[in-house]
């Protein structure tokens, strides 16, 4: 049986809010800017300052192949299965206050780039 962390996690990832504001304030900008990125790529983006998001193509073959695309481009973005969604197979791309504006402009264009060539795949 696993034993619970207990409290000491939360109070760790507190005190991180409390003592470098920065760190908090360079994820909501990463967050934005990889909104923006998802968006124009011509996914659906939720609005919440969550940094995780969920992209997917019409079959879960095209979604693999944006997977693995945009590995080659050197971004792991993982292709996970969650039966009973819209598509069955989702991307799951998020950031953190450690990504650099450089690494989300070619994360970007990257996506820009792959996501058409991938949707105009046969399934």
């Amino acid at each position: 049986r696993r034993s619970s962390p207990g409290p000491a996690p939360a109070r760790v990832a507190l005190a991180l809010v409390r003592d470098e504001p920065i760190r908090h304030e360079q994820l909501r900008v990463n967050i934005e800017r990889l909104r923006s990125a998802v968006r124009s790529a011509g996914f659906p983006a939720h609005d919440a300052p969550i940094p995780i998001f969920a992209a997917w193509l019409p079959s879960p073959e095209q979604t693999r192949a944006l997977s693995d695309a945009l590995l080659d481009e050197g971004f792991f973005v993982p292709a996970s299965e969650y039966p009973g969604g819209p598509s069955g197979v989702y991307l799951r791309i998020s950031v953190t206050a450690r990504h650099r504006g450089e690494d989300l402009d070619r994360f970007a264009a990257a996506l820009a780039h792959h996501a058409p060539r991938c949707r105009a795949r046969s399934a």
